[in-house]
Formats: structure tokens, sequence, C-alpha cells
């Protein structure tokens, strides 16, 4: 009996065949669906029985889109998988894979890019290149293990690789997962175990924001160290005073290279009176360093109310804002975070601009990270504040 249209034997595995597939297929192949007790009732012989009656056959399981593109390109062909599964791209899967925000590859197992979607094309070839790689090596990995483990009942997880474009400008983290054929060949009607791995699909996520958040905690918390990593001898030989300058060049520096704060202000409380004694400031003029500020949520300025607090305070326009007071000469905005000590609040610090809302959540989390650290550092060196009163510095 002939047919006037490809014929096509969906298999349902253990996962539902993805929405308006069959239907899609329906405009080019006579498409039936079924599953594995199915296709045992429709043939005995399994696969290799289905395809000697005209079928191409589909298994809709983690072997779908390749599987997909067979029943698209090969007409006639025995039941198995494509060469060539650029004609996806016709068919809804694909419009759907090329719709995402993320890139998507699948490849041999010998590194050949067999289809990729929008996102993934718009990657450098460099990019492209190293993605490959790491596909061609996660084949490799999946290869080995089959080797070493008992067909029956074993698992292939998915990879995760971490991929940085050549300039290191934008980095990426790739997922890729095994595409199998059955165990012991399509041809021979198996359709269990783990069976070969006939080629790998990735998935690739931009991580770069993320990415560089960590990069900046972590320079982040490599300064804290050296805040603290004053050497021994020196720093017993040095006046408070002496030290604290030590320190406050320390501080300065990191605020300006890695936070990019360059008006700033430490305070501190000293405990019998509440005020909040000036530590050391950077790019304030001489009036503004001379305001007495104290540990009090109302008249007392920003710095007052988060040493009260323990509340951090993102201020986008301080000339709206009725509790600021006079700091850098031409400020429009500011961010104040306490300094913490385990639970208790010792100071603040304080850091302005002479831009509007110059200073994001990002930069209020990177302030408050680096005040644990200038906390931590002034107890450890004993920089009390009305030590350096007593010194007229």
């Amino acid at each position: 009996m002939s047919h006037s249209r490809p014929r096509l034997l969906l298999i349902q595995g253990s996962k539902p065949l993805p929405a308006g597939l069959a239907q899609a297929l329906s405009k080019q192949y006579e498409v039936m669906t079924t599953d594995a007790a199915g296709l045992r009732e429709l043939s005995p012989r399994g696969i290799s029985g289905a395809s000697s009656q005209g079928y191409e056959v589909v298994v809709a399981d983690a072997d779908a889109l390749s599987a997909t593109s067979n029943a698209a390109g090969h007409h006639g062909s025995h039941a198995g998988y494509a060469s060539d599964v650029s004609v996806l791209a016709d068919g809804e899967a694909a419009a759907a894979l090329s719709a995402i925000g993320e890139g998507v590859c699948i490849c041999t197992l010998e590194g050949s890019l067999i289809w990729a979607n929008d996102r993934f094309k718009a990657f450098d070839d460099q990019t492209r290149a190293r993605i490959i790689a790491v596909c061609r090596r996660a084949a490799a990995q999946y290869e080995e293990q089959i080797l070493k483990q008992e067909p029956a009942g074993f698992s292939f997880g998915s990879q995760k690789f971490d991929v940085a474009s050549p300039d290191e400008s934008r980095f990426y983290e790739v997922v890729v997962s095994p595409v199998r054929t059955p165990a012991g060949g399509l041809e021979d009607g198996g359709l269990g175990g783990p069976g070969r791995i006939d080629r790998v699909a990735a998935v690739v996520w931009d991580v770069s924001h993320s990415k560089r958040i960590q990069q900046k905690m972590d320079a982040i918390d490599r300064a804290g160290t050296e805040l603290v990593r004053l050497d021994a001898e020196s720093v017993r030989k040095k006046h408070v005073s002496e030290r604290l300058k030590v320190m406050e060049e320390k501080i300065i520096k990191f605020s300006h290279e890695l936070l990019h704060f360059d008006h700033l202000a430490v305070r501190l409380i000293d405990d019998r009176t509440g005020k909040l004694e000036l530590v050391m400031a950077s790019g304030l003029p001489p009036e503004a360093m001379d305001i007495e500020l104290f540990a009090q949520k109302e008249g007392n300025g920003i710095m007052g109310y988060v040493a009260a607090t323990g509340r951090s305070y993102l201020c986008p326009d301080i000339g709206k804002d009725r509790r600021y007071v006079m700091g850098l000469h031409g400020a429009r905005s500011s961010l104040t975070v306490p300094l913490r000590l385990h639970d208790k609040i010792i100071g603040a610090f304080n850091v302005e601009s002479e831009q509007l809302a110059a200073f994001t959540e990002e930069d209020r989390q990177f302030a408050e990270i680096f005040a644990n650290h200038l906390a931590l550092a002034l107890h450890i060196l004993d920089l009390l504040v009305v030590e350096r009163a007593a010194t007229g510095e």
C-alpha cells in the first residue's frame, strides 16, 4: 500500500511530547502517536518492525530533538537519526528554542556543530569553539561512564562547565546533556537502557553579571583581609594615630579602586557620650568634618540615623531629604551603611557624589560587605576614637 505522505511514529517516552509537535508534523507527514506498550502491539519486532511498515520513528524523550530531525529530513531511511538537523528551523520545537534567551546547540561526539539557535549563532567564533570543545569533553566523559557502568539502571546526568569569551568580557555557564540511541542500536528494536551516546545538547546561559558581582565580592574580601594584615612589628612601633593613618590610606585606596567611592567619611560611636567621632575622611571640606553628630535617629543627619538604627540609607537626591546635613560641596546623592561588629553597631561609613542617584542597591551591598571588614579592622587595631582625639590630630 502506498502513502502520499511519509509516515511518522512518535513514541512517547517518560517525558510528555512537546505541545503541538504532532500537529506541526502532520502538515508534511502521516503521524501516529504511541508509547512503548503501543509500539509492542503495533510491531512485536519493535522499532525495526515499525520501520519495515514504512514508519519513520521518533523517540520523543531525551532523543526528541535529534529524532525529530530524522523524521523531517530522511524520508524512507531506516529508523535512526539524521546527520543534519538544520531542518529543525522549520518546526515548532526549533522556533521555541530560537525564541528563548539562552543559546542552544546540538553537537556530534566529535565536536561538529549539527544545529544551533539564533542566540548561539550570535556568539563570536572563538566563544562558539570553546562551547563546542566542552561539549566534546562531556561526550567523552559520557562514553567513559558507559564503559565503566552496568548498562541497566544507570542514569547519565547533565554536566556543567564555565566558559569565558576570549577577552573575558563575557562569562557563560554551559549545561551539556547526552542524547542517546537505545541500547543495542535502533535496528534491533531495543528501547531500554542507557545505550550509546549519539550526540550531546548544550544550553548556554550568560552569567556575566553574576560573575562580575562575585569577582568584585572576592576582591572586597581580599581587601578586607589586607586591612587587618598589617605587619605586626611595624604596628607595635607606631602610635595609635600612626596606625590609624596606615589604615586610612588603605581604606581610601580600596574605596577608590574597588568601589569607586571618592568622597567618604568614617565615624565611630563614643560609647560614653554617643557622639559620632570622625575617624577618617577623604574628599570632604573641613567644615563638613567639624560637624558634631550623635547616634540618634533625628537631628543628626543620615549618619546619626544609620548609627542609631543599624539600617543602611540610600539617598538618591539629598536636596529632597530632610535628614541630610552638609558634606561634600555640590553633593547630590549619598550612601551610608552601618559599621557592624558582630551584633553591635560601632559607627557608620558614608560616601557622597556630585551626581543625582549615583548609588545603586548593588553599591549598597558592596558597601555593607566592605564596612564589615572595616569594622573588624578597626576593632583589631583598637583604634578607638577617644585615643585619636587625645593625640590632637
